[in-house]
């Protein structure tokens, strides 16, 4: 009995730049999408969320000015916040005790602007006040025309 010819065989090809995934059969490659590029992206979104909120880690994301636009869930608990949107349009020095402030700002900023800091330790003030020390590492975003837009700690 003779099997359709499109049929998958879970074989994978490499896919240049520019074109969309496709099942490849055994024998020869089939060139119908499986998925579309805007697809593919916003699965790799959906993905990229995934890995942030599974990592046991505060993770944020801020932008240039250093507000927070994203905050996975351990973060938001470990800041004592009742929820990630709670964090959204603060900034990270918000979650700085005061005092040490005028010190962190302008390493922050140099961050944003000039790529890794390291790590570097911290005291955090939750939102109850309460203030423990935190080692903190950020690094830059880039969009896809390679433009700086914010930084991810």
């Amino acid at each position: 009995m003779n099997e359709p010819e499109d049929r998958p065989t879970g074989k994978v090809r490499e896919i240049p730049d520019g074109e969309t995934s496709e099942s490849v059969p055994s024998g020869e490659e089939s060139s119908a999408p499986v998925m579309a590029s805007a697809a593919m992206h916003a699965a790799s979104g959906m993905l990229y969320r995934e890995l942030v909120e599974l990592s046991p880690d505060a993770i944020s994301v801020a932008d240039l000015s250093g507000r927070i636009t994203m905050m996975n869930t351990p973060g938001a608990r470990m800041l004592g916040l009742e929820s990630e949107r709670a964090a959204l349009g603060k900034t990270w020095l918000d979650f700085i005790v005061p005092e040490q402030r005028a010190e962190v700002g302008p390493r922050l900023r140099s961050a944003l602007l000039n790529g890794m800091t390291g790590f570097q330790e911290y005291e955090i003030v939750r939102r109850d006040g309460s203030r423990f020390p935190a080692e903190v590492r950020a690094t830059l975003l880039r969009n896809d025309q390679g433009e700086l837009v914010g930084g991810m700690g």
